[in-house]
């Protein structure tokens, strides 16, 4: 048997090869048995529905193909229906989901005429099957390595076998002379042969009550053998339709795997016990027969290691519906001759050393067919959500509606809140940016507006709004409405150090929520930083702006949705259109847990995102009681909505676009942190810094005690800046090629 790695190999290179053959309009023969040919055009069906519109070969591509390999005998009649029928429930899902108004970017397949019945179709002789109950009238033993029974009814075996004789003396349904050991015509066997799977074209339109027999034994039978017999069981990939005249010198003694068992010898290769030939697999034979002979044609066995030139240890006279069951490798048999009368049918099966190595047919669900496809046509008032979770790692992708909105929600209001120092021209852009979003009103609270040019810019700013849409706070005034909490405000008051920084961006958002309840009148609050943007992405990304995802969040009863946020790819081209890697746990959503650690072990920087990974929030006002520090709220004790993560709309993080603003900012991070440590007792601090912030402060107090210049920190901050940001080229191309790169829409 081929091992799990192999046969995915295979797997591999024989749906490269059927997209190939699809396009190009040739034959599909030689890609596997009816069963994986089968499997690979559902694989190949939900690869097409996934990529979305414009992908070649396309699902009529796909349907034509397999109508093809139905009227060459390759796969089953019914396949190409199977497949129609996937494509549909796929159609039916998504409307059922979205509404009868959606048209799928794969709507439009013509139906493929086929036969009228196929026999997987055909329940009624499944299900006659299934109720026949155990074959086996004597189990195996020790002292007899068989088994016998009669188990198909002799009347159906009956007419079952003269279809079958009808139709080979006309012509219709061919033979050809059986051979032994490798191909070898020989006196010792006189049958005619023909190895079928049930889904080749003649056979099931000559006798077709026969192929739903072998289909059914494939299927079925390797269940009730494994639990017979006690060992592992694979299916044959085709039974063989075995028939001797009448009259004939049937078959001389032999095994039907004469190589033996193969044997793990410790410290050694694999070794086959000595035999005469190599082990060609076969583990159990199975033979049914459908017919009586008139004379001889007896089953003749011998007990295993006794010589055939002895009496055999039984004798069985065939009669229709029989069935009989040995070990391939250990029980030697025979067919005896038959005199005149009628040829001698049976169908034989030999299941192989188990157990087989099989995929399953993809079944896709919402999540999956939604969340690959950048803008499906979705219904007017449709706005999907794509909800991230820590079971299900893709998460789901969630239906909301903004549609016959409630006239309470009309008048719905959305703000957002930051506390800035330092942000420069930046916050023009983030001022522009955030009311073209839909946001209605923007917060931003100077840090330390008292230095001259935080005054001049918060002037500017606010000369170019109005108040309705801008508020300019200073962050030593609304210090006067902080939460009485003794632990955040201690923080607060180390100045420039970064948890004392944190714990002033927690308490600020606290005090403008309360401002968000009475006077600013807003449903929803985010709070995010001076350098980060809040970005819709569309309707089946959340929303189009931010009036249509927070109305579509109201009415769907969310009240804490948090945001994964993306960071800038910094670049030494001056000029380039920003680009974002992807979030890590969006990452793992798309390409899966193996697919983003087999991305993140190729990658040369040892960490690719430089600050916090876990996103920021927004908020329900009503349902609100404080900032949960920099990134979620906390809300009240009688609100019963959980948080709700979210993949889009997102958080664009402008992180460390140049070397000068990387050093600017740890330089005076370490001073701050120096300042606050040598001021105060060391508090707890329930902030952690960013492994880039720990890195850069720890260089420079390493090089200050070594007595370094400014000009030396410095360059050691320039080189820790592009050791840590500037990605190389390789890992640039490798992250655009599995499409964790975000290039945004954006007007910067």
């Amino acid at each position: 048997m081929a091992s799990p790695q192999t046969f995915r190999q295979s797997f591999r290179q024989r749906l490269d090869a059927l997209e190939e053959r699809l396009l190009s309009g040739e034959a599909l023969d030689g890609l596997g048995t009816p069963e994986e040919l089968e499997q690979l055009l559902h694989v190949e069906l939900a690869s097409i529905l996934r990529q979305g519109p414009g992908q070649r070969p396309t699902p009529e591509d796909l349907i034509r193909g397999a109508a093809q390999a139905v009227d060459q005998g390759l796969i089953h009649a019914g396949a190409a229906r199977d497949l129609e029928k996937s494509l549909q429930g796929n159609t039916d899902l998504l409307r059922k989901a979205l509404g009868e108004r959606f048209k799928p970017w794969f709507h439009g397949t013509k139906r493929t005429p086929g036969p009228e019945r196929t026999p997987r179709e055909n329940e009624k002789l499944w299900l006659d099957l299934d109720a026949l109950g155990p074959l086996w009238s004597r189990a195996p033993s020790d002292g007899e390595p068989w088994s016998t029974g009669s188990w198909f009814p002799e009347e159906q075996t009956r007419t079952l076998c003269r279809d079958l004789e009808a139709a080979y003396q006309d012509g219709r349904l061919g033979l050809e002379r059986a051979t032994v050991g490798r191909g070898r015509q020989s006196v010792r066997r006189t049958d005619a042969v023909r190895y079928v799977t049930g889904y080749e074209t003649d056979l099931l339109a000559e006798v077709p009550r026969v192929a739903v027999l072998v289909q059914w034994l494939r299927k079925r039978l390797v269940r009730q053998l494994e639990k017979l017999w006690r060992r592992p069981l694979a299916a044959p990939e085709s039974v063989m339709l075995a028939r001797y005249p009448a009259p004939s010198a049937g078959y001389a003694p032999h095994l039907d795997n004469p190589g033996g068992r193969r044997q793990q010898v410790p410290g050694t290769s694999e070794k086959q016990v000595p035999g005469t030939s190599r082990d060609n697999g076969r583990s159990l034979a199975f033979l049914l027969y459908l017919t009586t002979p008139t004379q001889g044609g007896e089953l003749v066995v011998w007990r295993p290691d006794e010589k055939t030139s002895a009496d055999p240890a039984a004798v069985f006279p065939v009669h229709a519906g029989m069935a009989a069951c040995f070990d391939a490798r250990k029980v030697p048999h025979a067919v005896r001759p038959l005199g005149l009368g009628e040829p001698r049918w049976s169908l034989v099966l030999w299941l192989q050393d188990g157990p087989s190595i099989t995929l399953p047919k993809p079944r896709l669900g919402l999540t999956e067919l939604l969340l690959p496809v950048p803008d499906p046509p979705l219904p007017e008032g449709t706005v999907l959500f794509h909800q991230l979770d820590t079971e299900n790692t893709a998460g789901e992708i969630a239906v909301r509606s903004n549609s016959s909105v409630q006239r309470a929600d009309q008048d719905l209001r959305c703000g957002v809140v930051a506390t800035v120092y330092n942000g420069g021209s930046f916050l023009e852009t983030w001022c522009a940016h955030h009311l073209a979003a839909g946001m209605d009103q923007l917060v931003l609270v100077f840090d330390r507006l008292e230095g001259s040019a935080e005054a001049k810019l918060a002037e500017k700013l606010q000369s170019g709004y109005p108040p309705d849409r801008l508020t300019v706070l200073s962050g030593a005034e609304l210090a006067q409405r902080w939460a009485p909490d003794a632990e955040l405000r201690s923080l607060a008051a180390g100045g420039g150090a970064a948890w004392a920084v944190a714990a002033r961006q927690a308490l600020n958002a606290t005090a403008v929520l309360e401002m968000a309840r009475n006077g600013l009148h807003l449903d929803w609050l985010l709070h995010i930083d001076g350098d980060e943007l809040f970005y819709p992405q569309g309707a089946s990304r959340g929303g189009g702006n931010a009036k249509e995802h927070f109305h579509a969040a109201t009415q769907s009863g969310l009240s804490l949705i948090r945001y994964v946020n993306h960071e800038i790819l910094a670049t030494n081209a001056q000029d380039a259109r920003p680009r974002f890697k992807l979030n890590p746990r969006l990452a793992t959503a798309l390409l899966g847990p193996a697919g983003w650690a087999a991305i993140s072990q190729r990658l040369r920087v040892p960490s690719l995102f430089n600050a916090y990974q876990n996103g920021k929030s927004a908020v329900r006002v009503a349902a609100a009681d404080a900032a949960a520090g920099v990134h979620s709220w906390r809300l009240r004790e009688d609100s019963e909505s959980p948080e709700t993560v979210v993949a889009g709309p997102s958080i664009l993080h402008f992180h460390f676009t140049s070397a000068p603003g990387f050093a600017r900012k740890y330089l005076a991070m370490a001073d701050a942190a120096d300042a606050a440590d040598a001021a105060t007792a060391s508090p707890e601090r329930p902030f952690p810094p960013s492994p880039a912030e720990e890195q850069a402060v720890a260089l420079i107090r390493d090089l200050r005690q070594k007595g370094a210049t400014q000009g030396e920190i410095l360059d050691g901050l320039a080189a820790l800046h592009r050791d840590l940001v500037l990605l190389p080229d390789e890992d640039v191309e490798l992250l655009s090629n599995a499409g964790l790169l975000l290039e945004p829409d954006l007007d910067v």
